[in-house]
């Protein structure tokens, strides 16, 4: 396979050399021309025939955002990617006809495969455009072909080129690559401590790139899978992937309930959110924000979710089962309220008669809460009392099953 050939266009002379030591290492690459100014890049253009063409920002002579109109007034169709020192340019870039675009702090990291993809006729985005809500709003309203540029979207084929892939239903076609490429970067965001919102972030770059080894992906009634539908997918497999760390274990005991209100205290250190954001995670594990507020565990009003925490919580909603399932978050809660009493006779009737005190899934749901909660708060306190006195309540409920 012939070497891609990148013509590289940028005004500074030592990111220009750092660039092309860069891409000269890179497998597969070639650099086929440089120049520093417009007149030289529709020269460099003419002489060297380049698969892909780089175009900084600040040309001398022109923007990069004018230069890349130039080319595309002049004719030329290759592929461009655009550099910036920042997301500022990047509308106006894929506006301009832009494939791609990439920040300079993280080209080392993101912009040979962004040059790869690219070729194959498709919006290319790394981290440095994805991991932000400014970069991923914009970049998906491309790629779903809702911006109304003058270029294809990624679910287009090439012009004149062939599928990228068999259509199928998305559950046998991207639901399984698509969790072994989401878990394996997972695993590694996880190593690197990268914890919180910038968690569920993080996964949306690795699940593109799946979704763009596809031209067409139907669903089973026959519509295409939208970039929406997908990234649902991707909440709900980091969601599952953060629970099994948090909870120390498998989840499937776990009620969706308690679900949301341990990722919700581990991905946010806020006391209210926007209602959008909260629905996702909601979604995520299972369940609607309406579902949450009738449960009495959140409070939703002016477009803001507030996550109540145990003195903001009604005491009789701490006993509601919730089809025929008794929520852990509702179990731990009404422990916390007993045990901040000090009323140990209740607090050893609940766990006896809500069956939680041999419960593993329940202990472990209470070390979770402990770690999730910030510190200095009544609650963390409270949990980590009760969890102190594990052993004392655990002994105390044999000796009355004895009796």
């Amino acid at each position: 396979m012939s070497a891609v050939r990148v013509l590289l266009v940028l005004y500074d002379e030592p990111t220009r050399q750092a660039l092309r030591s860069m891409l000269t290492e890179a497998s597969g690459i070639e650099v086929a021309g440089e120049a520093a100014s417009v007149v030289e890049a529709l020269l460099e253009a003419d002489n060297t025939s380049p698969d892909v063409v780089l175009i900084d920002a600040e040309v001398r002579g022109v923007s990069g955002v004018e230069m890349i109109r130039l080319l595309k007034d002049r004719g030329y169709d290759w592929p461009v990617v655009a550099l910036g020192t920042n997301l500022d340019s990047l509308e106006e870039a894929l506006r301009a006809g832009a494939l791609g675009y990439a920040t300079k702090e993280f080209l080392d990291e993101e912009l040979v495969d962004i040059i790869g993809r690219v070729t194959e006729g498709v919006f290319a985005f790394g981290p440095s455009v994805m991991g932000t809500p400014q970069g991923m709003k914009v970049a998906l309203r491309y790629m779903t072909g809702q911006a109304g540029a003058g270029v294809a979207p990624a679910s287009s084929p090439v012009p004149g080129g062939e599928a990228k892939g068999p259509s199928q239903d998305v559950t046998g076609l991207l639901k399984a690559p698509l969790r072994d490429r989401v878990w394996q970067r997972l695993e590694e965001f996880w190593e690197a401590g990268i914890r919180g919102a910038d968690f569920f972030t993080s996964a949306i770059g690795p699940a593109i790139e799946i979704f763009d080894d596809y031209e067409k992906v139907p669903q089973p009634d026959g519509s295409e899978v939208r970039v929406s539908r997908l990234l649902d997918e991707v909440r709900a497999l980091v969601a599952q992937f953060a629970l099994e760390r948090i909870v120390q274990g498998g989840v499937g005991e776990v009620d969706p309930y308690t679900r949301f209100y341990l990722l919700y205290h581990w991905a946010y250190a806020l006391p209210e959110v926007e209602f959008d954001e909260a629905q996702k995670l909601a979604i995520a594990v299972g369940v609607e924000v309406d579902d949450l507020v009738r449960a009495g565990l959140v409070h939703s009003t002016k477009g803001k979710v507030t996550v109540l925490h145990l003195n903001r919580r009604h005491e009789r909603s701490l006993a509601h089962h919730i089809d025929g399932v008794y929520p852990l978050v509702n179990g731990l809660h009404q422990c916390m309220l007993l045990w901040r009493r000090n009323d140990t006779e209740a607090l050893h009737n609940h766990l006896l008669n809500e069956g939680l005190l041999e419960r593993d899934v329940f202990w472990r749901a209470a070390q979770a809460l402990s770690e999730v909660l910030t510190d200095g708060t009544e609650d963390k306190t409270i949990i980590q009392g009760f969890l102190h006195a594990r052993g004392r309540l655990v002994r105390r409920g044999v000796r009355r099953t004895m009796i």
